[in-house]
């Protein structure tokens, strides 16, 4: 079974090599193993990077369904909203995070085939979050030194 990477691995501050061979049966057992820990964690979302894996590839659980996407990125997004947001990769730590309300994201599905999917809410959140981890940014980076200082003294009490 794969296992989260600590927030201080360097995996989770690097840019994920895209995915080009959809023949590889492995990538399909890849997917079914980081929903299996992102299940295990009682996550909602998980990136190739917190596992370890230097890929373009994020799972997520939306309305008890299961989903993957393979290179996936955000085309089109629209408003603001502003929530707290945890990450798996830093147990316990919730941060207030502005992010758009409304993204459409292109991907591939395991198949390999081009995908659009509009996503609103907490889904947009969700893939806004991964996609970031895909790109070598960690949600920390996205506040203040000290609002990040302040949350992870709170997160000792």
């Amino acid at each position: 079974m794969l296992n989260l990477v600590p927030d201080t691995d360097p995996i989770l501050r690097k840019v994920a090599a895209e995915v080009t061979d959809f023949e590889d049966p492995s990538l399909r057992s890849l997917v079914d193993e980081m929903h299996h820990v992102m299940d295990h964690h009682n996550g909602i979302g998980l990136a190739a990077p917190q596992v370890g894996i230097s890929r373009k590839i994020l799972v997520a659980k939306f309305h008890g369904a299961d989903y993957a996407y393979i290179n996936p990125e955000i085309v089109e997004a629209t408003g603001t909203r502003e929530s707290g947001e945890g990450c798996l990769s830093f147990p316990g730590l919730f941060l207030p995070i502005k992010r758009a309300q409304t993204v459409t994201v292109k991907y591939k599905n395991i198949l390999g085939i081009e995908q659009t999917q509009t996503l609103s809410g907490l889904p947009a959140v969700v893939m806004q979050h991964e996609i970031d981890h895909l790109n070598g940014i960690v949600f920390t980076s996205k506040v203040s030194q000290m609002q990040l200082l302040l949350s992870k003294k709170k997160l000792k009490r």
